[in-house]
């Protein structure tokens, strides 16, 4: 008997366990390397698996632990009344740089109307700094009160994180300092993996299901680290040819095609640039975009005034202003010559055909009057008169 309840006693604790609803973390990569239209449909089978209900997507599976206390597609929702849900994109850096303010829910709407919301609708970045997404959701959890929290990551896991000049990302000092106090046999951060939602069209491309806690992890940024200055070596970009155009005085230039230089300093071999020309006047049909792993481009352009950047996920900018005029200036003089001389073929074309014209009148001359000779010394033909 005594066994009976006991074991009812511990069925008991391991339903009310089952069905315990926590606080939701969502991240969601907004890197380029993940498909626009495989992360539309992500947010839909997410928005569901929070919801409770079933993803609805044929080309998502779930997969999950059978000893987790989570229970998807259940009809009830992972999050109950009252605890906090947040939606964090990250890719970038920028991202990290702000604070984020969590949702509380009431309802089931309350969730609906968040993701509409907050959810990221686009594939932006050219970098996924996954580790410093997952720092800053602890940092963020922990000052929200949220100590336990189901974790979802939404990503191609392509993470950036050690991709950057001497194998180090671009982080600001308070974003090192976070990184470095993130996740030690000192400091706790435990996260175990309850499951996943794998994309049948894309291996790489999943929403991984962890539940967090950060109770025993502690984080406090000090006063004396810098929040917005970079500590690590950062290279930089630095256009060679037609370099320090403004906006206001834009390079000349009365020549094409033209060759755009610039040089890097501390940047990996292979590193990709991307180059992009602008119109400023607002003729979207001059506007271009290109990726190179050479120092130097080579590009003719339309007549215009453009801004010119060369760019790098792991450098520092540089831009140009830039005014295309050919035809004006020294290119005036191609211009006049080019007239000159189809001035000169239409003279020579009009000469040629006035002396045509000429010879066939003189030779048309010619004829009547060999044919009116003819007429009066035929004597073969010719009858004298009767009575002479």
């Amino acid at each position: 008997m005594k066994k009976s309840i006991l074991l009812l006693f511990i069925l008991s604790f391991v339903s009310i366990k089952t069905y315990t609803q926590e606080h939701v973390i969502i991240l969601v990569d907004v890197s380029k390397s993940i498909n626009q239209d495989h992360f539309r449909q992500a947010k839909e089978v997410v928005k569901n698996f929070v919801l409770g209900e079933s993803i609805k997507n044929k080309n998502f599976m779930l997969n999950m632990d059978s000893k987790t206390f989570i229970k998807p597609e259940s009809g009830i929702p992972l999050i109950s009344s009252g605890k906090k849900l947040l939606i964090m994109p990250f890719g970038e850096t920028k991202w990290m740089n702000g604070s984020f303010t969590p949702k509380i829910i009431r309802t089931k709407n309350d969730i609906t109307a968040y993701f509409d919301s907050s959810y990221p609708k686009y594939v932006t970045d050219q970098r996924t700094y996954l580790n410093l997404a997952k720092a800053k959701a602890a940092q963020t959890a922990k000052s929200q009160g949220m100590d336990k929290y189901i974790l979802l990551i939404v990503s191609d896991n392509i993470s950036d994180d050690y991709g950057g000049p001497n194998s180090k990302p671009i982080y600001t000092a308070a974003q090192r300092h976070l990184i470095n106090n993130f996740a030690t046999l000192s400091n706790p951060y435990v996260a175990p993996l309850h499951g996943k939602i794998d994309f049948n069209l894309d291996n790489n491309f999943e929403i991984r299901i962890h539940h967090a806690d950060v109770s025993k992890w502690t984080y406090t940024l000090p006063a004396s680290v810098v929040k917005d200055t970079p500590i690590d070596s950062v290279c930089k970009l630095k256009f060679t040819s037609y370099a320090n155009g403004s906006r206001k005085k834009a390079k000349n230039i009365e020549a094409n095609p033209i060759t755009l230089r610039w040089a890097v300093n501390d940047a990996p071999k292979g590193t990709n640039f991307t180059l992009s020309i602008r119109s400023t006047s607002g003729n979207k049909e001059n506007n271009m975009t290109f990726s190179t792993t050479s120092n130097f481009y080579k590009i003719e352009l339309p007549n215009d005034t453009y801004k010119i950047t060369i760019s790098s996920p792991i450098c520092l900018p540089d831009t140009t202003y830039i005014s295309i005029n050919v035809g004006n200036g020294g290119g005036g003089i191609l211009l006049f010559i080019v007239l000159l001389g189809a001035l000169g073929f239409g003279g020579y074309q009009f000469y040629k055909k006035r002396q045509e014209k000429k010879l066939q009148r003189l030779s048309s001359d010619s004829n009547n009057f060999d044919s009116q000779t003819n007429d009066y010394s035929d004597t073969d033909n010719y009858n004298e008169p009767e009575g002479f």
